[in-house]
């Protein structure tokens, strides 16, 4: 369990959700992200861990 009581996503949906669309971004030369990106990846990898946990 987490710091904040909450069961942190497994490793394999961190890489999916989270880290491969930067990567992605960065290994192909894409545009920087828009302000916020990060965070909506962020709140949409918790939002679907709370749902599967």
């Amino acid at each position: 369990m987490g710091r904040r009581g909450r069961v942190p996503p497994p490793l394999d949906q961190i890489l999916d959700q989270l880290v491969a669309p930067l990567y992605l971004r960065a290994i192909f030369g894409i545009d920087p992200p828009a302000s916020g990106y990060p965070e909506l990846l962020v709140n949409r990898l918790l939002g679907c861990a709370a749902t599967h946990s």
